[in-house]
């Protein structure tokens, strides 16, 4: 994947709004971080009412929530984004996309982690994103984690067939040459190639961070 989307002007929120006691039941449970996990992080859409702001026909690069841009390419769609309320057995808020008459090839959802992804972290990192989603067609979805580090941008993609439940992938820092102490931002794509005549939903996401041994 070659789409880049810059967001060098998006500032994150806090990672205070973390709530340890709302957590993705999928990843943290209820008392605090997994196992070997020195940071997680639930975008404020997921367990917030009220976050995702709802469109029609939005344009390319338009914020949808306090964390969430949506990228596309082509003509503006008539594209719904919508929110899923949240119902008695489910405690996340899901992030929904209609995309019936969609021309694009490609459509993007970039969420800028807080500042906290990069405090004390060390190219030894491995990084995992945990969600939740369904799509009335099977279709295939690319998370990308992006770190920014000096001038540079680093991406570290992987491959995931939806069509419903939950998905987990590990994106692996080790092997990048990083120069320790340059780490300045991160955010994480989900990136949708032919979306059209589709409804995608992402039920919930976590991004967590854990040590990565060293060899």
């Amino acid at each position: 994947m070659s789409h880049l989307v810059n967001q060098d002007n998006f500032s994150g929120p806090d990672e205070t709004k973390f709530d340890l006691g709302d957590k993705s039941q999928m990843t943290a449970g209820q008392f605090g971080l997994p196992l070997n996990c020195d940071w997680a992080w639930r975008p404020e859409e997921f367990y917030q009412q009220d976050a995702i702001c709802p469109q029609t026909s939005p344009k390319s690069g338009v914020k949808i929530g306090p964390t969430t841009k949506l990228f596309f390419n082509g003509p503006t769609p008539p594209l719904e984004i919508w929110a899923q309320p949240k119902i008695s057995d489910r405690k996340s808020v899901g992030l929904g996309l209609t995309l019936d008459d969609f021309s694009g090839d490609f459509l993007s959802l970039s969420f800028a982690a807080p500042d906290g992804a990069v405090a004390h972290m060390t190219k030894f990192t491995l990084f995992r994103c945990d969600f939740g989603a369904a799509s009335d067609h099977p279709v295939t979805l690319y998370p990308r984690l992006n770190v920014k580090y000096g001038p540079s941008v680093a991406q570290f993609t992987q491959t995931v067939r939806l069509a419903e439940g939950h998905k987990s992938v590990t994106f692996d820092l080790g092997f990048h040459p990083f120069q320790v102490g340059d780490f300045s931002k991160i955010w994480l794509d989900m990136i949708i190639n032919s979306p059209a005549q589709n409804q995608i939903v992402i039920h919930d996401l976590t991004l967590l961070r854990h040590p990565r041994g060293q060899f």
